[in-house]
């Protein structure tokens, strides 16, 4: 059986650490939650809030 040596192949193919940014969204969804809880909107009366915008440049949209 052929050994799959993972971190030179990542190395070479992913250099921006792709994998590592994906593989932590779950983290990254615990901290959004967590920020989000700890914000304070009730000031805000939700009868002006008619949409919400999402938006990102470059990778940083796959969030959205």
């Amino acid at each position: 059986m052929t050994k799959i040596d993972f971190p030179t192949l990542q190395q070479l193919h992913d250099p921006t650490n792709q994998y590592r940014v994906l593989s932590s969204f779950p983290d990254q969804i615990h901290i959004g939650i967590t920020a989000g809880d700890s914000a304070d909107l009730h000031s805000i009366p939700m009868t002006d809030v008619t949409g919400v915008f999402v938006c990102g440049m470059g990778g940083s949209a796959i969030g959205g």
